[in-house]
């Protein structure tokens, strides 16, 4: 009977939808405080599309060695553009930053590491991991593990001792990531860094020792929210969210501005950053560990089959690096000072900043937050480029208190602001 068919093969496709949604659900659930795991099971629920290979009408010889040209210039690039602008809009930019005495017994130095720690992060690395310059995966290593762990011990605690990254550690595989756009431009691509597996292993280290001294001592900022514990994009947005629904309580406006960094990671000057670390309490010894870590970089970019040749790094440092986060939030720790009538929010290099005021208020709330946005953007002005096309004005507040809010867009103190 055709129709009974019919009839059961619907009902067959609606209980394997249904068994479907109701792992996933529990996938989810399962793992609700795991986003690791959660996205994880949403891409395994997702149906890939063919259409996401991409295919390229240039010659990708040629296409990899004008990407890599862009990946390693952008920094610098975004880094004059800064200072232009500065200059332009006569901003005052600090050409040093000012030095942060801690007692010696303060000040974080390198311990060596035991072989337990280092087996330790070699069974944490997943093994689906593109491998890096060297070649080698993370499953060689692990099924290695027991032979070699020993000899990865004594070379990570050599680089720790001598202050040294090896050379051979430093050297990355930059794959373009597609943003939005055209594939074939650089622009719209993030280049995402793939690194040799053992020196994944010792930043990881040396993250875990830094991270903890950090925290011990509490070096950072409580105005980031990345790479903190207990902190992510959904603790910042409810902290965000409880601040403006407070105010409109109070019958209050709240006036948001959300500012866009361009080439954030790319852009980072090195020499600042050492300072900035120094500033966190990194004793002169550990700096040069970090200071070997950032210099005579080279990378490659890959497209396809084609790989560029290599070219040298001098700005910014890897992203897909373990200690790219963290030395960028270092980077923006001392933000927040500069920032004294509005409260100022990041998350990694997501910065919002933000004023309350009533109506009666509304000119001197505006004019302090072009004050603070001022100030911002003076101390963006050493390297750091703010994207003005990205960055948003908004206001928040009850529809009838907006209302009477005078027009924005001919007030003096708000063209200000549009400036940036």
């Amino acid at each position: 009977d055709w129709n009974a068919f019919k009839s059961l093969k619907r009902r067959i496709k609606c209980a394997i939808r249904q068994a479907e949604t109701d792992y996933f659900n529990k996938e989810i659930l399962s793992n609700k405080n795991c986003r690791g795991a959660i996205w994880k099971t949403i891409r395994r629920a997702i149906p890939k599309s063919s259409s996401q290979q991409l295919t390229y009408t240039k010659d990708t010889v040629s296409l990899s060695n004008q990407f890599n040209v862009f990946f390693t210039c952008v920094g610098q690039q975004a880094a004059t553009s800064s200072r232009k602008l500065a200059v332009e809009h006569g901003l005052q930019a600090s050409e040093s930053v000012l030095p942060v005495p801690y007692p010696e017994d303060e000040l974080f130095y390198f311990r060596p590491v035991t072989c337990e720690e280092v087996n330790k992060v070699i069974l944490s690395m997943p093994n689906n991991k593109a491998p890096g310059y060297d070649k080698v995966p993370v499953k060689v290593i692990k099924n290695c593990r027991p032979e070699i762990s020993d000899t990865v011990t004594t070379l990570i605690n050599l680089s720790f001792e001598s202050n040294t990254f090896p050379r051979e550690w430093k050297k990355a595989v930059v794959i373009p990531h597609l943003k939005e756009g055209d594939h074939e431009e650089a622009d719209n691509n993030r280049p995402i860094s793939l690194l040799p597996v053992l020196s994944k292993i010792a930043k990881r280290l040396a993250l875990i020792q830094f991270t903890e001294y950090l925290v011990q001592k509490q070096r950072l900022t409580n105005h980031q929210s990345g790479n903190r514990k207990l902190h992510s994009t959904e603790t910042i947005s409810l902290l965000i969210t409880d601040h403006i629904f407070r105010a409109m309580d109070e019958k209050k406006i709240t006036a948001m501005v959300l500012i866009d960094l361009s080439k954030a990671f790319d852009s980072i000057c090195h020499e600042r950053l050492l300072q900035k670390l120094q500033n966190v309490g990194a004793s002169s010894s550990s700096v040069d560990w970090f200071q070997s870590y950032l210099s005579d970089r080279y990378q490659v970019t890959r497209i396809g089959q084609s790989t560029s040749t290599p070219l040298l790094v001098k700005h910014g440092v890897p992203q897909g690096s373990i200690l790219g986060p963290l030395l960028f939030t270092i980077y923006m720790n001392d933000l927040p000072k500069v920032v004294s009538n509005c409260d100022v929010e990041s998350y990694v290099d997501d910065t919002k900043t933000f004023i309350s005021f009533s109506l009666s208020e509304a000119n001197l709330g505006l004019l302090s937050l072009s004050q603070d946005l001022r100030n911002i953007a003076e101390w963006c002005s050493n390297k750091l480029l703010i994207n003005p096309l990205k960055t948003e004005f908004m206001i928040f507040g009850m529809e009838k208190a907006i209302k009477n809010l005078p027009n924005l867009g001919k007030r003096k103190n708000i063209n200000t602001c549009q400036s940036l």
